[in-house]
């Protein structure tokens, strides 16, 4: 489902990855970061049919610099809000990325600073989403695909 997972952990160093998976595998996210801290990205290329990298509840402090993401989903902040108590996401910094032929560029649920990003055929450059139902039809302002 993820080539990397990043599950509870704390000042994590991810440098000079290559990650590639073909462009219509589903769930294939690059980089799944869930209920970590102080987690850092750099210098990284990610070819998916999915999130290039996730980012999920109890996440906090997270830089992503140099970054080349595509094909794929791009940089995803999402998932939120799925059960009651859920924590969130705060303080995530990308910077110097490029997205390149993605679904969405950056979508963006809380609290996020991106910098200095370059897109090339991204479907949906920015997405500002807080409502997230996938399952629900009813669910409103959504597409439900």
């Amino acid at each position: 489902m993820f080539h990397l997972a990043i599950d509870h952990c704390h000042q994590v160093l991810l440098k000079k990855l290559y990650i590639e998976a073909p462009t219509r595998s589903p769930n294939t996210d690059g980089i799944h970061i869930m209920s970590s801290e102080g987690i850092t990205i750099a210098g990284a290329v990610i070819k998916t049919g999915d999130d290039c990298i996730a980012i999920g509840p109890g996440t906090k402090n997270v830089h992503i610099r140099g970054v080349h993401c595509g094909p794929g989903h791009g940089i995803s902040i999402g998932s939120l809000g799925l059960h009651t108590h859920e924590a969130g996401v705060e303080n995530v910094f990308v910077t110097d990325s490029v997205m390149t032929r993605t679904q969405n560029g950056l979508r963006i649920k809380s609290n996020v600073v991106f910098e200095n990003i370059a897109m090339e055929n991204s479907y949906n450059p920015i997405i500002i989403d807080q409502n997230y139902c996938p399952y629900n039809k009813n669910c409103p302002g959504m597409v439900n695909t």
